[in-house]
């Protein structure tokens, strides 16, 4: 179930832009790297970056090819074959719902019509990003800030998703600024709590630090 899930999803997701525009993204890509081995001392192959981009352009069009095959309905069927997959206990379709379920609702916008599905499926990833957080997995905090409805829990779980990320950067020897627009963003959701609150969610993000994400 979550094999189908992930190709109906692949086709449901995949890139919309020319096929010029998205090798010129890949070849953006390829550049990054390059600047960042070479910040790290690192000499980056030109022929592995070559490589690198006809295998994506190869995957693009294999991806194309076979979604051409199927039905609009069969794409659209993605989320419930994930949704069963998540349901039966499958960590890997927990993650990937908790990724695209909702997302969808994020970038195109919500209908009157989609509400109660936009509501079902919220419930959906707060519960299954949960389930992965008691896991130790604390990359699912980036799901669970937008999918639980109380301001006060959401902030907390913003606060340790910050403290999360932070920790992670800094083992990995990232740029100290790489979350400095996360930042501004929760100054500016703290200042629409009371202190009261800001303390409670600060209570919780330590507690959910020290519960889940101390190792």
């Amino acid at each position: 179930m979550r094999e189908m899930g992930q190709a109906l999803a692949a086709c449901a997701r995949r890139d919309k832009r020319s096929d010029a525009d998205y090798e010129t993204a890949q070849i953006d890509v390829q550049l990054q790297v390059e600047a960042a081995m070479k910040n790290r001392g690192g000499r980056p192959s030109s022929d592995d970056q070559i490589k690198n981009v006809a295998k994506a352009m190869q995957n693009r069009k294999a991806l194309d090819e076979s979604c051409a095959k199927l039905e609009r309905g069969q794409i659209d069927s993605w989320p419930q074959w994930l949704e069963r997959a998540a349901l039966a206990g499958d960590a890997q379709a927990k993650r990937d719902y908790t990724h695209w379920a909702y997302d969808e609702y994020r970038t195109q916008g919500l209908q009157p019509a989609d509400l109660d599905e936009a509501l079902r499926r919220r419930d959906l990833v707060a519960q299954f990003a949960s389930d992965l957080l008691a896991q130790g997995d604390c990359s699912a905090l980036n799901e669970l800030q937008w999918a639980v409805p109380d301001a006060v829990q959401s902030y907390a779980y913003r606060l340790s998703l910050q403290q999360y990320l932070r920790k992670k950067i800094s083992s990995q020897g990232g740029d100290p600024d790489a979350l400095s627009e996360f930042d501004a963003f929760l100054a500016d959701q703290g200042k629409q709590l009371t202190p009261q609150q800001l303390s409670a969610a600060n209570e919780k993000a330590v507690l959910v630090m020290q519960t889940y994400c101390s190792h």
